[in-house]
C-alpha cells in the first residue's frame, strides 16, 4: 500500500453528487464527490482519514452567490510544512485567478452510520451553498487523523467541531 506522501499536494478532480445529507443534518454540509476517471485509480491506495484541502469550484459565480473573494481568507501559513509544489499548483492554470476555498476532506466509510463504502466528502470552511453537479478540483494538504467509528452522533459531532477548529487554525487567516 502506498503512503500518504504519494498523495500530498496532488490535484484531484471530480463532480459534486447528491448524498444522504447526513452532514447537513449534523451542521456540517459536505460536498459528496465522484472522482473523475484518472483520479479514481488512486482510491485503492488512498488511506481513510480526515485531511485539510484547498478547493476550487469551477464556474462558481461569487457575485451571484453573495460571496467575497475567498482566496484572501486563506492563510499562507498552510504552506509552511509543504513543498514549493503546492504554491506552483495554486498558481497553475488550474487554480489561477479562481476562488479557492479551505476545507476538510473525509475519505473513508461512514462507519458511524453503518456504511462500508469508501466515500470522498469535503466540508468547506466558511461556505454554504448548494453546488450539486459542479466540477471541483482539490489539493490534499495534510492528514489530521484516521477515520474512526464513533459510538454516538454526539461523539461524531464533537470530533467534527475539533477537526473544524484545527482546519481553520491551519488554513484561514
Amino acid at each position: 500500500m502506498s503512503n500518504f506522501s504519494n498523495f500530498s499536494n496532488r490535484i484531484f478532480s471530480g463532480t459534486v453528487v447528491h448524498g444522504a445529507k447526513e452532514g447537513r443534518k449534523l451542521g456540517f454540509p459536505t460536498l459528496n464527490m465522484s472522482l473523475a476517471g484518472e483520479n479514481a485509480e488512486f482510491e485503492k491506495d488512498f488511506r481513510a482519514g480526515v485531511y485539510t484541502v484547498i478547493c476550487e469550484l469551477h464556474s462558481f459565480n461569487i457575485e451571484h452567490n453573495n460571496y467575497t473573494e475567498p482566496r484572501k481568507h486563506l492563510s499562507r501559513g498552510y504552506a509552511r510544512s509543504h513543498t514549493n509544489l503546492l504554491d506552483d499548483q495554486l498558481n497553475s492554470s488550474t487554480f489561477a485567478n479562481t476562488p479557492l476555498y479551505a476545507g476538510l476532506l473525509h475519505y473513508g466509510p461512514r462507519s458511524t452510520f453503518g456504511e462500508t463504502k469508501m466515500q470522498w466528502e469535503i466540508y468547506l470552511l466558511q461556505f454554504d451553498a448548494e453546488v450539486y453537479d459542479y466540477q471541483v478540483s482539490f489539493i490534499v494538504l495534510e492528514k489530521l487523523r484516521d477515520s474512526v467509528k464513533f459510538s454516538s452522533l454526539e461523539e461524531l459531532i464533537t470530533q467534527m467541531k475539533l477537526d473544524k477548529r484545527q482546519g481553520e487554525a491551519e488554513l484561514l487567516v
